[in-house]
């Protein structure tokens, strides 16, 4: 088993190593292979030179491989499981495909759309359909997370308005100073 990782990325740079001795300690035989993170491959590009082209090409068969990461554009399941996890986010032309993992449930896709039409009317029950989703789809295991982010902003007692938006940041037109 070969695990890509992003050569330039000190966080994927620096868990590669330590990824690799887990997988040989569960009876994989693993190695790395560093390879440019680019976004997508270009047409001028052979896809297996960059990380986010290899493991969106079925041609090359990664079987592992670790990625920049996914933030949401705003904060609801569905932005996770409809754009990652889906029949429909994994397409091709090659490089043009959301979902690596190539995980597609037909099952699961019912469900993501009926909690997608239940949370305007019945956030409830959207909630509760979400929550059933997370787990069937990590007992499926196609994504494996290796750390969170964590950000940390120091302020003054001079200043107020503090407001937090967890995917930009510290909102600056917010504050005030005193």
């Amino acid at each position: 088993m070969t695990l890509w990782i992003d050569k330039q990325r000190p966080p994927e740079r620096l868990i590669g190593p330590y990824l690799v001795r887990v997988l040989d300690s569960l009876g994989y035989k693993a190695r790395l292979k560093h390879v440019k993170y680019f976004f997508p491959p270009t047409p001028t590009t052979a896809s297996n030179q960059f990380l986010y082209g290899a493991l969106g090409d079925p041609r090359l068969k990664t079987q592992i491989g670790g990625t920049i990461g996914w933030n949401p554009d705003w904060p609801s399941a569905s932005n996770f499981f409809s754009t990652e996890l889906t029949c429909a986010s994994y397409k091709h032309p090659i490089g043009d495909d959301n979902n690596p993992a190539e995980f597609c449930n037909p099952s699961i896709d019912r469900e993501i759309a009926q909690a997608q039409a239940l949370q305007p009317t019945d956030p409830q029950a959207a909630s509760a359909l979400w929550t059933t989703i997370d787990h069937q789809i990590v007992n499926q295991a196609p994504l494996l997370f290796t750390w969170n982010s964590d950000a940390i902003d120091l302020v003054s007692r001079r200043v107020g308005n503090y407001t937090y938006n967890p995917w930009t940041g510290v909102l600056l037109d917010q504050l005030w100073v005193r």
